[in-house]
């Protein structure tokens, strides 16, 4: 459930920024997020490849350590970032995704029978977690933005000297 928090979240959140904070449209969003989409493609056929010549658990860390490396890059956005820094991050997330989607890891140890079972429960959870993450990310920003945008009005008065150095 938290790798869909994570995956699913990360990837609602930055349209999100793109649309508000840099008044991008859809197709300047759309170019932006398919750099996480584009490498993918070329990457999600060889994965099995790997399956074969390394530990499932290794690659399922590189994976993680990779996309974590892609949100640590965006933490430091502001609204002066432009295309050009978003892209690099877009990149290394889109290594390590396919690496972290590995429906193998999740079903590691179980019977043959049983697979589809587990790839059902497995999409699952992965799913309601990341239904879950965008739930409580979307909440989270509209609190977030109510609690700044009350703060200013407070701050933001006739009767405050700071507002009148301009006048």
């Amino acid at each position: 459930m938290s790798l869909g928090l994570y995956l699913y979240g990360s990837t609602f959140i930055l349209p999100l920024y793109l649309a508000q904070i840099q008044d991008y449209n859809a197709m300047q969003i759309g170019e932006t997020m398919m750099w996480a989409g584009m490498p993918q493609l070329f990457i999600t056929p060889f994965v099995p490849k790997l399956m074969k010549h390394f530990d499932l658990r290794l690659l399922l860390a590189v994976g993680f350590a990779l996309f974590g490396i892609s949100c640590f890059m965006n933490t430091t956005m502001t609204h002066d970032t432009g295309v050009e820094q978003l892209i690099p991050a877009q990149i290394i997330r889109a290594l390590g995704q396919p690496l972290i989607i590995t429906f193998q890891v999740a079903t590691f140890g179980i019977e043959a029978k049983q697979i589809r079972s587990a790839s059902v429960i497995y999409s699952m959870a992965r799913n309601l977690g990341g239904s879950l993450g965008i739930a409580v990310l979307g909440t989270l920003q509209s609190v977030r933005e109510r609690f700044h945008s009350n703060h200013l009005v407070n701050e933001i008065s006739l009767s405050n000297p700071i507002t009148r150095l301009g006048n």
